[in-house]
């Protein structure tokens, strides 16, 4: 992953940002989203699945097969918000000046 050009000093007061305490970069705002309705999407068939196994008196070994199926959503929807941009927000502890920067991959 390659940072963009990140200020050294606050642009607002000139405070000038630790090397050290570079915030790292974490996943968009758009991402999470995706994920959550990814998982959103499986855990009702899961609960459905585990239901009718119940009921019908199967053994946990026959439902692995469809809950792995019912599982593909939430495994999608992580996969593409993995390729999507991360991002990183630097922010100023003296001005309280904040700006966020997309990473590339």
């Amino acid at each position: 992953m390659q940072y963009p050009k990140l200020p050294a000093e606050c642009p607002e007061c000139g405070h000038h940002f630790s090397e050290y305490t570079r915030p790292r970069s974490r996943m968009s705002l758009k991402a999470v989203l995706l994920v959550l309705v990814g998982v959103m999407l499986c855990v009702p068939w899961v609960l459905i699945l585990a239901g009718v196994a119940n009921m019908a008196g199967v053994q946990a070994r026959g439902v692995i097969g469809p809950t792995l199926l019912a599982l593909l959503p939430a495994l999608g929807a992580g996969f593409v918000a993995g390729c999507l941009p991360r991002v990183l927000r630097m922010k100023c502890v003296n001005c309280g000046w904040q700006q966020t920067y997309k990473m590339s991959k």
